[in-house]
């Protein structure tokens, strides 16, 4: 347990990343974490203009560590109950392959995150949300009905998605086209 959140209670709902307001949806968070004062978010990473100063830092159950090392990432996911990926929908985000949910999943752990076209291929591993009524009761859900049998199904689904697997499906594919 990382000594900077071993005091904020369970279940812990987090996120790692760049917190930037051009990916991410802070209203989103703030609606989530509003209403249920229940669960504590943890919101790790370097903070963008926009989130630095969002009402979300006025939430007592919402709380922003700061910057981590790449290499206590693991260390930190691990104290997560469920990760998020709370995108904003716009030119940026909508086709973006989003790497931190097969991290998230590698871990094992219940992820819950905005539907986009990509996310798709997560469908049967990630519960994917419109608004802020669909992360509440995902992430309830999540909460409700994590057990080894699901995590193990995760992590066996992002061992699937590795670079090596990516480059040979790759390689597969031309291999096809040349034929």
């Amino acid at each position: 347990m990382p000594a900077e959140i071993a005091a904020i209670h369970e279940p812990r709902i987090g996120y790692i990343g760049d917190i930037n307001s051009l990916r991410l949806d802070p209203d989103l968070i703030y609606d989530v974490a509003r209403q249920n004062p229940q669960w504590s978010f943890v919101i790790i990473g370097r903070e963008d203009k926009v989130f630095a100063a969002h009402a979300l830092h006025g939430l007592p159950n919402v709380h922003f560590p700061g910057s981590i090392p790449k290499s206590r990432v693991p260390e930190f996911m691990s104290a997560f109950q469920v990760c998020l990926n709370p995108q904003l929908i716009n030119e940026i985000t909508i086709g973006n392959y989003p790497r931190k949910v097969d991290e998230y999943l590698a871990m094992g752990k219940p992820v819950v995150a905005t539907t986009t076209d990509t996310m798709q291929l997560f469908k049967e591993h990630a519960y994917l949300c419109a608004n802020a009524n669909e992360y509440n009761q995902a992430i309830d859900t999540a909460l409700t009905e994590n057990n080894s049998g699901k995590e193990n199904q995760r992590i066996a689904f992002a061992r699937s998605h590795s670079w090596e697997n990516n480059v040979q499906n790759i390689y597969n594919y031309i291999g096809q086209a040349l034929k």
